[in-house]
């Protein structure tokens, strides 16, 4: 108001700035206001005008108003940018729509979105969560077929999801490629699911094959071992791996005394 009494109009950074203010306490009626009577004080909104809105649209919740804005910003011959699209597929994501998700990531050319390894991480990620493991294994082979190039992470994902499964042979395959190099994390989503499943043999081969591609245990890898010998009643193993390791490089924590 100070800027337009003392003859200096605003522009559509200084607006920008406003609605981002305004956005982040909530005040989405008078962002709306302001966008509608933007013609009339003489400026147009741009894609970042309508980026600032649709994101804080998405964190509260409001997909489908988000969403309407697309039309409304198509409409008035803003064209959407990379960070539109991304704004629009992690809200997809957190509100677990997720066939929207893929059709977003499918028509990725079309919108000129340069669609990268973390976005489908990000997706597979939720996919797992909400126990749709087919899907997130067909993602990880689109990865592929796109010649994206899954990375630690995806497979550690599919992994995962494979252990939910029930699927731990196939878990084990993936966890087999030699091209690619797993953490601790990854081999402690197998150990775990199989410790889950009260395969014993299987759990200290897996863990075997994890200190023999170098790849250190850690504390969670440690008390797993120690917790499954502990549920097979073979306390004496369990005895051996707790002193071995407590001599060594790891630091046994309250977990190990559990």
């Amino acid at each position: 108001d100070t800027m337009i009494q003392v003859g200096c109009a605003p522009d559509v950074i200084s607006y920008s700035v406003l609605i981002q203010g305004l956005c982040r306490v909530g005040e989405f009626g008078k962002v709306e206001r302001i966008l509608g009577e933007s013609e009339a004080k003489g400026w147009t909104p741009n894609a970042v005008t309508y980026n600032i809105y649709m994101s804080a649209l998405c964190r509260m919740g409001f997909l489908d108003e988000a969403f309407r804005q697309v039309d409304v910003m198509l409409s008035r011959g803003v064209s959407m940018t990379v960070k539109t699209v991304n704004i629009l597929f992690d809200c997809l994501c957190r509100d677990s729509m997720f066939s929207e998700a893929v059709s977003l990531l499918e028509y990725s050319e079309e919108l000129d979105w340069n669609v990268d390894v973390f976005c489908y991480n990000t997706l597979m990620s939720r996919l797992c969560d909400a126990g749709d493991f087919a899907r997130v294994l067909k993602l990880l082979v689109d990865l592929v077929k796109k010649g994206i190039g899954p990375d630690m992470f995806s497979f550690t994902i599919a992994i995962r999801s494979l252990c939910r499964a029930g699927k731990f042979k196939v878990a084990k395959c993936l966890l087999d490629n030699k091209g690619i190099e797993y953490d601790a994390v990854a081999f402690n989503t197998l150990i775990h699911g199989l410790c889950m499943a009260g395969d014993l043999h299987e759990m200290l081969q897996t863990y075997m094959d994890m200190t023999s591609r170098n790849v250190s245990p850690n504390n969670f890898t440690i008390g797993m071992v120690i917790d499954s010998f502990c549920k097979k009643q073979e306390f004496g193993a369990a005895i051996e791996v707790f002193l071995e390791y407590s001599e060594g490089c790891l630091v046994p924590d309250h977990f190990f005394r559990l």
